[in-house]
């Protein structure tokens, strides 16, 4: 058995009461909002179209904001389709923009989250997400957020079936009268994991795991069960159940949270 220390990313600075949006580039698709990035739902889609798309983010109330990862999930493309592109930058003088990050690929990774150095500015200091779409291409966007990482402060005993082993599917069937297939179609692909942390302490669990565990009763998450060694295994997720913390030993805690989710 080895110990892996997952990522979690719950807290969308995006979606902060005071957060500033602004769309800019093409004309934004009334039917394909920019809100349907933010609202936490794989199955809304926001379209950016052909050409350079940018959201320029950040807070109305000029507090400071720290982040140091970037989540997104599209939806997939087809094998010919090139010439995508996702990166996330930071204002570092007026009108002026440094990247954050590398150039994503949404045709190699439609799903995942990536980490930087932490970066801690005032909250009026913009932030963009640029899309770069090929010409008479569109992409569809399920979700992106920027915000801070959880890591647990030790790792948890990984088995021999990580969650890029282990899936299920819901099937829907169309039967004649007398009982021929007609047709099957996939409903659902999804994936499944258990959150099991050990030994951490009082403060780790007040200060941080309660807050995502708020979030998990009502929204998913971006999750990677194994960043070292499999970084491209990212699920969208959401818990089976919140169960409450545990004492385990004299001054230490346990907390266990059962998930599933897609991935792509």
């Amino acid at each position: 058995m080895s110990l892996v220390i997952p990522e979690i990313l719950y807290s969308n600075q995006m979606r902060s009461t005071d957060a500033h949006l602004e769309y800019q580039g093409t004309t934004e698709d009334p039917k394909y909002p920019l809100v349907n990035a933010i609202d936490w739902k794989d199955w809304t889609l926001f379209r950016v179209k052909e050409g350079t798309t940018d959201i320029l983010f950040y807070l109305t109330a000029h507090t400071y904001m720290n982040i140091d990862s970037f989540g997104w999930f599209v939806k997939t493309l087809g094998d010919s389709d090139t010439g995508f592109s996702i990166r996330v930058y930071r204002q570092t003088s007026p009108g002026v923009f440094s990247p954050l990050i590398n150039a994503i690929d949404p045709l190699v990774s439609p799903l995942g989250l990536v980490t930087f150095p932490q970066v801690t500015v005032p909250g009026d200091t913009p932030h963009l997400i640029r899309f770069i779409v090929p010409a008479g291409k569109s992409l569809y966007v399920r979700q992106v957020a920027l915000g801070l990482v959880l890591n647990p402060p030790i790792g948890q005993q990984v088995g021999i079936a990580p969650p890029s082993l282990q899936q299920s599917w819901k099937l829907s069937n169309s039967m004649s009268v007398n009982g021929s297939l007609i047709s099957r179609s996939l409903v659902r692909l999804v994936k499944e994991y258990n959150i099991d942390l050990e030994y951490l302490t009082p403060a780790f669990v007040n200060d941080l795991w309660k807050p995502f565990c708020t979030h998990a009763l009502k929204y998913p998450f971006f999750f990677r069960w194994s960043p070292t060694n499999y970084p491209l295994d990212c699920m969208f997720a959401a818990a089976n159940s919140v169960p409450a913390p545990e004492y385990q030993k004299p001054h230490l805690m346990r907390a266990k949270m059962p998930i599933m989710g897609l991935t792509q």
